[in-house]
């Protein structure tokens, strides 16, 4: 018979955590809501409220602008990151708990990471802004 002490023990904590950076560890619906709106108006199309918009848009802009806006997609993706550039970093919140949550892990030796489809710029501006 094999033992089963040979198996390889796996640690009882893990050695690192990453996270989603948007909707896990900080709100900016309002600046993505604020610069899609702007970037419908420019286009010719219908506002969304912001219900609307927390529930439609589940892809990066690369992906879902070609749908929206065809050809002028690429336009379309210059308006929007233009004014969410202006003010994303005036309505970024932290959510409820992430603060005390990387706190307490960033006190131990457990790696924390943040991996996102967020352009690099706007993430590392965001996370300088909250400390």
């Amino acid at each position: 018979m094999t033992s089963h002490t040979s198996r390889l023990k796996t640690p009882d904590r893990p050695r690192a955590v990453l996270f989603d950076w948007d909707n896990t560890l900080v709100d900016n619906w309002i600046s993505i809501h604020d610069a899609l709106n702007t970037t419908f108006a420019a286009m010719g199309h219908e506002p969304w409220s912001l219900s609307q918009v927390r529930a439609r848009v589940r892809t990066s802009a690369r992906e879902s602008f070609p749908i929206l806006f065809g050809e002028r997609a690429d336009e379309a993706m210059r308006i929007f990151y233009d004014r969410f550039e202006a003010a994303h970093l005036n309505t970024l919140t932290s959510l409820p708990g992430a603060n005390t949550l990387l706190d307490t892990l960033s006190a131990t030796d457990i790696y924390l990471g943040v991996v996102s489809n967020k352009h690099s710029e706007f993430l590392r501006r965001e996370a300088r802004q909250l400390g």
